[in-house]
């Protein structure tokens, strides 16, 4: 077993980050490609992020998190939580098909923070997100 200590690990080419392969090439593992921690209440603000352009309000609960760099496809995984309203069991993150299109591109993701109790949309005080694949 060998242990590598760096302090900057850099893709050969492209601008998303490398995945991890075993000895025999085979992808086993990734870094999150993208990933925001944001306040989803008035004026939505980014807290911390990494490869996000914008986040977008697009009402009660729904946002679009823009990517400065695209997906390599839309095959990704978004990785959710966010902070308990008062008066809410829990919240939930959902892709959010907006007018029928998809949630998922490879510039964009539209999500939405929903109440279990009732299934209803809520700005979200403190929600995070990370974009896997």
């Amino acid at each position: 077993m060998s242990t590598l200590v760096v302090n900057t690990l850099k893709a050969q080419s492209g601008s998303l980050p490398p995945v991890v392969q075993n000895s025999s090439g085979t992808e086993i593992g990734y870094f999150a490609k993208a990933w925001i921690v944001f306040d989803g209440t008035g004026t939505v603000s980014i807290t911390d992020d990494k490869n996000v352009t914008t986040l977008s309000d697009e009402g009660t609960g729904n946002y679009t998190v823009t990517f400065t760099n695209a997906m390599p496809s839309a095959n990704y995984v978004p990785i959710g939580i966010g902070q308990r309203m008062s008066g809410t069991s829990d919240i939930r993150v959902l892709g959010y098909d907006h007018n029928g299109s998809d949630p998922w591109s490879t510039t964009q993701f539209r999500m939405e923070y929903a109440a279990s109790t009732g299934d209803n949309p809520v700005d979200c005080p403190k929600g995070a997100i990370a974009f896997i694949g």
